[in-house]
């Protein structure tokens, strides 16, 4: 009994050092998991913003189709709310009974632990003219 005893004794630090071990690696993956979320959010919104400029350009009708491009861009920039499109982010085609808006995005990293630059999120959505 005293043996056991003893060796409890020699135990103060374990706890301590099982928490060192485990901990970047705890870290590490809560990190990705953040970064994860802030890409798919980004690639969710950036679809929105497509669905919404093939929605406003769709309804349009054939008398103001050439104004497709100034439309889907501005809904599209609505739907981003902070994140602005540039003129080139935004690629507007119409053909005899659809459109298609096209949408190509660089994203900033939240953390830039895992991935160092901005990261290119593009959505492509096609709509049948109205």
């Amino acid at each position: 009994m005293r043996l056991l005893s003893a060796l409890r004794r020699n135990e103060k630090g374990q706890s301590l050092v099982e928490f060192a071990l485990v901990l970047p690696v705890l870290l590490l993956l809560v990190l990705g998991m953040l970064e994860y979320g802030w890409m798919l959010n980004a690639k969710i919104t950036v679809t929105g913003a497509a669905r919404e400029g093939a929605r406003a350009t769709s309804v349009l009708g054939e008398d103001k189709i050439s104004q497709a491009y100034t439309v889907a861009s501005s809904a599209a920039n609505k739907y981003m709310g902070s994140g602005t499109l540039d003129a080139g982010d935004v690629t507007v085609t119409v053909l005899s009974d659809s459109v298609t808006v096209s949408i190509s995005y660089e994203k900033e990293p939240l953390i830039g632990l895992y991935i160092k630059e901005a990261m290119p999120i593009a959505s492509s959505v096609t709509m049948r003219l109205e």
